[in-house]
């Protein structure tokens, strides 16, 4: 557990993406007023019964559309692998159990389940809609093919970050910049990394005597495994 909550500390410390393309000479970074986006949208409670699963509908076609269960474990795995660098080849075997188990987590309902939870608390129907449409679009699919190329209210106007696009994608990019819900989006994405932790952490401490055992089975024929040392 402890493994885990250093590893997301890691994650949430570095978030810029990679270069993955020139600058586009023809653009120049958009600047991006910060709108409060803060509150959450109207209350769930506040809706008729039809209006409440309508929003939660959207929600999970938005998180299938985009995956994002798998890009948030992705992240968390990328931060474990960091933390496992700095440890004895020794512990590997074990860590690629723990690590299988939290991959196994990207396709449980009840990740899906609690992000798409959170994304209808916050989100109107109409919103999660249009979230869904910018995800299926060319710059759409670059934004939501990792956590580091989620949109984050600091970067939107970063010229590394815009870097992920060609010039028709950065015309793309500059839409949805105009669109209230991406810019709502851009502020609430980090939370789907604590939700994720979460969940996952939660089901790490629901299944820790099973993967207690299974380590001790690894590092016994670890063991058995050395060569006998020599005088």
């Amino acid at each position: 557990m402890v493994c885990l909550l250093y590893a997301t500390d890691l994650a949430q410390q570095e978030t810029r993406p990679r270069r993955v393309r020139p600058p586009v000479s023809s653009s120049q970074p958009v600047p991006v007023s910060q709108p409060d986006f803060t509150s959450p949208a109207a209350s769930p409670s506040a809706l008729s019964r039809d209006q409440r699963e309508k929003r939660l509908i959207a929600a999970r076609e938005f998180v299938v559309a985009t995956g994002l269960p798998t890009i948030c474990v992705r992240k968390l795995l990328d931060a474990f692998e960091e933390y496992l660098r700095k440890k004895p080849p020794k512990y590997q075997a074990q860590a690629d159990i723990f690590m299988d188990f939290i991959e196994q987590c990207a396709g449980d309902e009840a990740l899906s389940e609690e992000i798409a939870t959170y994304l209808a608390r916050n989100f109107e129907e109409q919103e999660l809609l249009q979230l869904k449409a910018i995800a299926k679009t060319s710059a759409g699919r670059k934004i939501f093919y990792r956590f580091d190329n989620l949109p984050q209210a600091e970067r939107l106007s970063d010229p590394d970050y815009l870097r992920l696009f060609d010039e028709q994608e950065l015309k793309q990019f500059e839409t949805f910049l105009r669109i209230p819900a991406f810019q709502k989006f851009s502020v609430r994405s980090a939370m789907l990394l604590g939700i994720s932790t979460e969940i996952v952490a939660g089901k790490l401490e629901s299944n820790r005597d099973e993967l207690f055992r299974q380590m001790l089975d690894e590092m016994y024929r670890y063991q058995k495994e050395q060569p006998l040392p020599r005088d």
